[in-house]
């Protein structure tokens, strides 16, 4: 179940089910993406049969479908007084055709979810924002189909979308440096860039390298001072054959001054 967080103008996943691990609580939706984007735009129920076929947008807006490893779901919105307060979802690991009698059941469940629901919800007014691309996503899938580098993204939290052009352009020069010092190599696993929530006051970049990485003590210097114009800061260290570079963004490079876009 998601709901929304109207102190930073967010969705996410609170409570889970059968999940296979703690990972859906640092999703962070974005804006009109996904299956909550897709739930609270049409206001009715969003059925996936067979992910990630069955969508026609880009599998990365679906963090909650990667990482549970779902395929198939079927999700519907929560309303308190007419407005919306969250999405209830139920997914299978495998694919399925969902019936109309399905859906129904779903929405009485979410009586009780209503009736609960926090008071303070009552009175947040939702109010529309453009749709904001981001460049530093399109440079990676740039980098991962149009140049062939062997990448594997997970977008964990949606809003690394938003954060401003002047730190999404630092945060590319950065993948810019570090590509060129990584022999990739078609033998080896993909090198894996993970978006998510470290906490309450950062956003993070998890790089996980399996290449051999060719890094000096200079090069470091650059990484980190570049990280360091967008008030980042940059670690790195090595475990069981894998080198892991995490950026540290905080919160405060978002651009979160308009709700979500319904």
């Amino acid at each position: 179940m998601a709901l929304y967080d109207p102190i930073n103008f967010e969705f996410r996943w609170r409570i889970a089910i059968g999940s296979l691990n703690d990972r859906y609580k640092g999703i962070v939706v974005r804006r009109g993406k996904g299956v909550c984007g897709n739930v609270l735009k049409t206001k009715r129920e969003y059925i996936i049969h067979s992910f990630p076929f069955d969508i026609e947008d880009d599998p990365l807006n679906y963090p909650i479908m990667v990482v549970e490893d779902l395929k198939s779901a079927m999700a519907i919105p929560l309303f308190f007084e007419m407005e919306s307060m969250g999405v209830l979802l139920v997914g299978h690991r495998s694919e399925r055709i969902y019936q109309i009698d399905e859906v129904e059941e779903l929405k009485k469940d979410s009586s009780e979810i209503i009736q609960i629901y926090n008071e303070m919800m009552k009175t947040q007014d939702f109010k529309t924002n453009q749709e904001k691309d981001s460049y530093l996503l399109a440079y990676l899938l740039n980098e991962k189909y149009e140049k062939k580098r062997r990448l594997k993204i997970e977008v964990l939290d949606q809003r690394i979308a938003n954060i401003s052009m002047d730190a999404q352009i630092t945060i590319i020069q950065v993948f810019e440096i570090l590509f060129g010092m990584v022999h990739f190599s078609s033998r080896d696993n993909p090198l894996l860039i993970i978006f998510e929530r470290k906490n309450d006051q950062q956003l993070s970049i998890h790089v996980v390298i399996e290449y051999q990485l060719q890094m000096t003590g200079p090069q470091f210097s650059l990484l980190a001072e570049k990280v360091g114009n967008v008030n980042g800061n940059l670690e790195i260290y090595s475990e069981l054959n894998k080198v892991h570079l995490i950026i540290n963004l905080p919160i405060g490079l978002l651009n979160i001054e308009h709700p979500w876009n319904l």
